[in-house]
């Protein structure tokens, strides 16, 4: 009985560590989103605001959907995966796909709070964010 106590405290604790750093895994999602933008050529195309603005209504409804506290045990109870540690310097084309991997992961973390179930809204607008890019950059 004392080994399975120490692990329902050792998993508590790394759940609370997961929540104090939460709105700074969003932050550096959001950083790295920066420095995909940089990485984009210029164009007379829209599509860099066009981006900019898809990307900017999903972050918001991401900050909207946090509440403190870790739901990954009703959003997703069987997912084993881990979220992205390193983001790729200077391919778009990667760097693209790691930011939908981190922000997917996430959501299925942190996304308790709104109507309907909230964490898939925002892993399908990464996945169509994502799209949206690989289509238009040729990656």
């Amino acid at each position: 009985m004392k080994l399975s106590l120490s692990t329902v405290f050792a998993i508590a604790a790394a759940r609370e560590l997961d929540l104090d750093n939460a709105l700074d895994r969003l932050a550096l999602i959001e950083e790295k989103f920066e420095d995909l933008k940089a990485l984009i050529p210029e164009s007379n195309s829209n599509f860099d605001s066009r981006f900019d603005t898809r990307f900017g209504k999903m972050i918001a409804l991401a900050q909207s959907s946090f509440d403190n506290k870790n739901c990954k045990s009703t959003n997703a109870p069987d997912d084993e995966s881990d979220e992205v540690q390193v983001f790729t310097e200077g391919d778009m084309c990667a760097l693209n796909g790691q930011i939908n991997s981190a922000l997917s992961s996430w959501a299925r973390n942190f996304a308790c709070q709104g109507n309907g179930r909230v964490h898939r809204q925002i892993v399908r607008k990464s996945r169509k964010i994502q799209n949206f890019f690989h289509d238009r950059q040729n990656c």
